[in-house]
């Protein structure tokens, strides 16, 4: 029965106007509400749900959920299906918990009234009301007393929805089980759904066993469950459901679940099935292709997955092996992105079975940046640095650290002018405060990070030379555990450096013994000797990509510390070896790359 219309909209507008406007102190509105509550109850009650449904916690929603306790309306107004849908309702009982209100007392003493009352449609759907809404409040105990008697009740919807909720809820794998040996299919099915809830090891099996069911809607769902703990061989699975199966109800199901992973892969096949299908198949593969391209799109939208392959290598046996690192523009922290998210096609076929290991990215990551301290806001290449470390930390974990150094490249007669003591302190007084020099000038918040990439460093702040900087800087990040990585913006007015010979040794030496991986930046110019000890530092890289480029090139470099991985996967060895298409979609963004695979040397 659907909610019943003609109710005086007037109350909900007054009531709202009312709460708006509302305060402790304010008598009149307290005298307002309870007059609208007094000249009509029932169009009050159901009005309150529908500003409920709305609200945020204020007082003034504690003094309407007060007047509807006191009248004994609050209860009656969620579960009465002709003043508020289900999703009203739900969405009314959380503001009102929200609130301090706890309602499951009243409701659990309904549900076992409605327990006791004779069956028939009406009761059963006043069970399943109260099953919906007692399951956004109550805690995985409270359906102990009732389980019993709800998988025991005459009504197989009832059986259906309460395997799911107590199951969802309790997250007991042994009473899920059990749930699959009940004679409605039904029941399976939403324990079967109920597993989605649990933890991978503990589903993977039971899914595993159900997703081999005689019923199509058990089936589809353990498949599907199986997919989402990204159990690899739940695309194959799906895939011969449609193309294996003449029942046309399992055909169905399984097109409903490809359609609910959402999963960009599947709309080649989908559309070769939209060919051959009529009736209730097609409309099952137009809805299930209508799911899949609105999350396409959405991903699109969120940013461009960029890929940079290392190798891909095809051995003798027909094993295909590929390396590559993951960034994003915008820079994203990419280390959600799970196996799922790869699709993988070689001369125009899907690879159904493949395997997806991800770098295990360093569990604390510190990274340092030392880049020129510049006299004028307005020189591009300041312009560009700031650019690339404000762009870049939109990449950077929660728990990774950095610290910025700047250093002087004016000219030494000007320097000579204003000698100064070297500080150990790379920022001004607001920034670095007590805490941020206890981390030895490390700094994990990206809104204190923004700051100090924009500020102007004074003078005194910053280190005499390139390298006083890398020295200063070398220095704290020893003090640091975990990976430790050096970017360095090197400015042309100190590429002379480099032809100090016992500099630049006692630096290689420092990055040895510190286990420091440096990546260089020299924009438009070149430096053999700055180049070189880059690329000679373990993981170390180096650029000469111009000062437009350069913001591109750090998110790029950035990211590659933490989102490489290795795909892999077998065809027959006599399989004619053809190039490969790699696409990632994510909520993080989508793209594609193509792989060009070069063959091992036979073994002679």
């Amino acid at each position: 029965m659907g909610k019943e219309v003609g109710l005086d909209d007037s109350f909900t507008q007054d009531i709202a106007a009312l709460l708006e406007s509302f305060s402790e102190r304010d008598t009149a509105g307290k005298q307002s509400l309870s007059q609208l509550l007094i000249s009509d109850p029932r169009a009050f009650g159901a009005s309150a749900v529908a500003v409920l449904a709305k609200s945020q916690p204020s007082a003034g929603v504690r003094y309407l959920v007060h007047l509807l306790m006191k009248g004994k309306l609050l209860p009656a107004s969620l579960l009465d299906p002709r003043i508020a849908e289900p999703r009203e309702a739900l969405t009314a009982l959380q503001a009102v918990a929200a609130n301090g209100t706890n309602l499951q007392p009243m409701l659990e003493l309904a549900l076992n009234k409605a327990l006791q009352d004779q069956s028939g449609a009406e009761n059963s759907q006043r069970i399943l009301r109260l099953l919906e809404l007692l399951a956004t409040i109550a805690p995985p105990t409270f359906w102990n007393s009732f389980q019993l008697e709800l998988m025991a009740h005459p009504d197989r919807v009832v059986r259906s929805k309460a395997a799911l909720i107590i199951g969802r809820s309790s997250k007991n794998a042994a009473w899920i089980g059990r749930r699959f040996m009940d004679r409605d299919f039904r029941v399976q099915a939403s324990a079967v759904e109920a597993l989605w809830a649990l933890e991978p090891v503990e589903s993977r099996a039971l899914l595993l066993t159900a997703s081999k069911s005689k019923h199509n809607r058990v089936a589809a769902n353990a498949v599907l469950g199986l997919y989402r703990i990204a159990e690899q061989k739940a695309v194959r699975m799906l895939l011969d459901m449609v193309r294996q199966r003449e029942a046309p109800a399992f055909r169905i199901s399984a097109l409903w679940a490809i359609g609910e992973t959402q999963d960009p892969r599947f709309l080649p096949f989908l559309m070769g099935q939209f060919k051959l299908s009529e009736g209730k198949i097609r409309l099952a593969v137009t809805r299930a292709m209508a799911s899949i391209k609105r999350r396409e799109k959405l991903n699109a939208e969120a940013g461009t997955i960029r890929f940079r392959v290392s190798h891909a290598r095809v051995s003798q046996d027909g094993k295909r092996n590929c390396a590559l690192v993951l960034s994003s523009q915008p820079a994203h922290d990419l280390s959600t992105i799970t196996p799922m998210d790869f699709a993988l096609w070689e001369g125009g076929a899907l690879i159904e079975q493949y395997e997806v290991k991800l770098s295990a990215a360093p569990a604390a990551l510190a990274a340092g940046f030392v880049a020129p301290r510049f006299i004028s806001n307005a020189d591009p290449y300041g312009l560009a640095i700031t650019s690339a470390l404000t762009r870049s930390i939109a990449a950077k974990r929660p728990d990774d650290i950095w610290r910025v150094d700047r250093y002087s490249i004016e000219p030494a007669s000007e320097a000579s002018q204003a000698p100064r003591e070297p500080s150990f302190l790379p920022y001004d007084d607001a920034i670095a405060t007590q805490e941020v020099k206890m981390r030895h000038c490390f700094i994990s918040s990206p809104d204190i990070l923004t700051k100090v990439i924009s500020a102007d460093v004074p003078r005194d702040r910053a280190a005499a030379d390139l390298f006083a900087a890398i020295q200063r800087h070398s220095e704290a990040i020893s003090k640091h555990s975990g990976k430790r990585h050096m970017f360095v913006f090197l400015h042309e007015s100190s590429v002379a450096q480099f032809d100090d010979r016992d500099r630049v040794s006692s630096l290689k030496t420092l990055l040895a013994n510190e286990k420091i991986a440096l990546h260089g930046f020299a924009p438009g110019f070149s430096c053999a000797a700055f180049r070189d000890i880059c690329l000679a530092s373990p993981d170390g890289t180096f650029s000469e990509a111009t000062v437009e480029e350069l913001p591109d090139v750090m998110e790029e470099f950035y990211s590659l510390l933490l989102n490489g991985c290795v795909i892999s996967y077998q065809l027959p060895p006599e399989a004619e070896v053809a190039p490969a298409t790699l696409k990632v979609s994510s909520n993080l963004g989508s793209g594609e790359v193509d792989i060009a695979w070069q063959r091992d040397a036979p073994v002679e």
